[in-house]
C-alpha cells in the first residue's frame, strides 16, 4: 500500500519538467511549465506522481512533432489539476476510450512504445482518486491531458 502524504504538486512538476528539458531539446522541442502559485498541495505519493508526470512527458516527446511545444501546468481552479499539452497529431476520437488499456497502440501511431504509458498513469491517477481527460487541442490536432484530483487539498 503507497503512503499518501502533503505534496506540492507545483514543486513537484517543476521538478520533474527540469529533469526532461534534455529530452525535449533532443527533439527540439519547447517544454514549458506554468503555475498560478507556488503552494498547491494535495495528499498523494510523490514517487508515483513523479512517475504520472514522467510518463505524460515521455509520451508527448514521443509523440508530438519535431520543434514542437509542450506546456505543463498546475492550476486550482476549478479544481487542482495537472495538465500536460502538445501540438502533436493527437489521438483519434474513436481511440481516446482505448488509449488507456494496456499494450493498446493506436493504428499508425508512430514511436516505438508498447502501450503501457497511458495505462500506467490511469493506475497511479485511480490510486489518487483523480479523474483523467483527453481531449484534442485543437482542430489541427494536438493532445491535452487533464488530470483532476478530487482529493482534498491540504
Amino acid at each position: 500500500m503507497h503512503k499518501l502524504q502533503a505534496v506540492n504538486l507545483a514543486d513537484l512538476a517543476k521538478e520533474v519538467c527540469i529533469d526532461w528539458i534534455p529530452k525535449a531539446l533532443q527533439r527540439k522541442m519547447i517544454l514549458s511549465f506554468e503555475t498560478e502559485t507556488e503552494q498547491l498541495f494535495l495528499k498523494g505519493d510523490e514517487i508515483l506522481l513523479k512517475e504520472l508526470l514522467a510518463n505524460l512527458l515521455d509520451n508527448a516527446i514521443a509523440y508530438g512533432y519535431e520543434r514542437g511545444n509542450i506546456a505543463v501546468k498546475v492550476v486550482s481552479q476549478p479544481q487542482l489539476s495537472l495538465i500536460v499539452e502538445d501540438d502533436g497529431m493527437g489521438i483519434a476520437e474513436a481511440e481516446l476510450d482505448k488509449v488507456f488499456e494496456r499494450f493498446y497502440r493506436p493504428a499508425n501511431s508512430p514511436g516505438e512504445g508498447c502501450g503501457l504509458g497511458l495505462a500506467i498513469i490511469k493506475e497511479i491517477a485511480d490510486l489518487h482518486h483523480a479523474r483523467i481527460s483527453l481531449t484534442r487541442v485543437n482542430e489541427k490536432g494536438g493532445l491535452r491531458v487533464e488530470i483532476n484530483f478530487s482529493l482534498e487539498k491540504i
